[in-house]
């Protein structure tokens, strides 16, 4: 089995090999009728959800259009968390940014380096939402939104969207 090392407790499984089937790949039923979840499963836009109140925020939804752009089938990747589509080129910086906003419940967008079925690379263009208890605040999944792209934005391009956000802020207030 070839594994190359993530971190210390965290390594990518060679996909040739078979994972037990153990998950149904469904919407949880308190989502069914999410608008977030509807208007996503309209679109064939790539997706995701993970429940971060079972051990390891495993992926417990995923569209075809996920499937497809990954090449994992629906056995290799719920049940699993996301990271195992990392691997040696990975950002650690891009990972740690986006470990710190689920741990603290916030949304994110980044572009990491992820790594195919086949192992071949992509850049993964990936906008990660909560969705919250209304009463508790408590986060119930977090969906990421997923999308191919030629390579990360570079510091300028970055720093004029963040210029742009701020410039359209100050014009609400």
């Amino acid at each position: 089995m070839v594994v190359h090392r993530i971190e210390d407790d965290q390594q990518m499984e060679d996909p040739a090999v078979p994972v037990e089937p153990q998950w149904e790949n469904a919407i949880p039923e308190d989502l069914v009728d999410h608008p977030l979840l509807l208007a996503m499963q309209e679109s064939e836009s790539p997706f995701l959800v993970t429940n971060p109140r079972l051990p390891g925020n495993p992926i417990v939804y995923v569209n075809n259009g996920f499937l497809d752009m990954t090449g994992f089938s629906e056995d290799r990747v719920t049940g699993r968390n996301c990271r195992f589509m990392q691997g040696p080129a990975t950002d650690p910086v891009v990972v740690a940014k986006m470990r710190d906003a689920i741990d603290e419940g916030r949304d994110i967008t980044v572009t990491l380096l992820n790594y195919r079925a086949d192992g071949s690379t992509f850049y993964n263009h990936i906008i990660i939402s909560t969705i919250k208890d209304p009463d508790t605040d408590e986060v119930l999944y977090f969906v990421g939104l997923t999308e191919e792209v030629a390579a990360p934005p570079t510091t300028s391009e970055t720093d004029t969207a963040i210029t742009d956000l701020d410039d359209q802020e100050n014009m609400n207030s």
